[in-house]
C-alpha cells in the first residue's frame, strides 16, 4: 500500500480504510504509551517515539486512543509531510503555540513524525508494463529500503 499519489495522500480522515491508515492508526491506539511505532507504506514511513504525542493528548483531553482519533491525530502530519514542510513539532511548541481554537487540527500533531519518499522518474507505480517479465512488475524496493535506513540509522 501506498500512503501517496501523485495529486497528493492516498488517505484521508473520511475514508479511512483507503491504503490501510485505519489500521495502521490501530496499531498505534492500541500500543503501549511509551513504544516506538514504525508504520510503513511502500513510499513512507510515520514514526511516533517518545512522550510529546500523549502530552498533547492530555492536554488537547483526549485520554482514550481510538482508531479514529488516532486518524485525525495522523493526518495533519501526513499533509504537511506531502507539502514539504516540516511534518512534526514537540509538544512544547504546539503548547506555547495554543491559542484554544480548532485550527490546531491543521498544524502537525506533536510526537508524530513522517517522512515521504521522493520518486525517482524512472520508478512507476500505477500499471504494469505488458513488455516486462512478471517479476519485474512488482512496486520499486528502493523507497522501502530507503524508509527502513534512514529509521535505522
Amino acid at each position: 500500500y501506498r500512503l501517496y499519489t501523485p495529486e497528493g495522500p492516498q488517505v484521508s480522515v473520511e475514508a479511512t480504510h483507503w491504503s490501510r491508515l485505519d489500521e495502521m492508526a490501530k496499531c498505534l491506539a492500541v500500543a503501549p504509551a511509551n513504544a516506538a511505532v514504525r508504520l510503513f507504506w511502500a513510499d513512507a514511513v510515520v514514526s511516533i517515539e517518545g512522550d510529546d504525542l500523549g502530552t498533547w493528548m492530555r492536554f488537547v483531553g483526549r485520554k482514550a486512543p481510538s482508531e479514529q482519533q488516532m486518524s485525525k491525530f495522523l493526518w495533519p502530519n501526513i499533509l504537511a509531510a506531502w507539502r514539504g514542510e516540516p511534518s512534526s513539532r514537540t509538544a512544547q511548541e504546539a503548547v506555547d503555540s495554543w491559542d484554544g481554537d480548532s485550527n490546531q487540527e491543521e498544524k502537525p500533531t506533536p510526537g508524530v513524525n513522517v517522512w515521504k519518499c521522493e520518486l525517482e522518474s524512472e520508478e512507476w507505480w500505477e500499471k504494469p508494463d505488458p513488455s516486462l517479465p512478471s517479476r519485474a512488475s512488482e512496486w520499486p524496493r528502493r523507497p522501502t529500503s530507503q524508509s527502513m535506513a534512514r529509521i535505522l540509522q
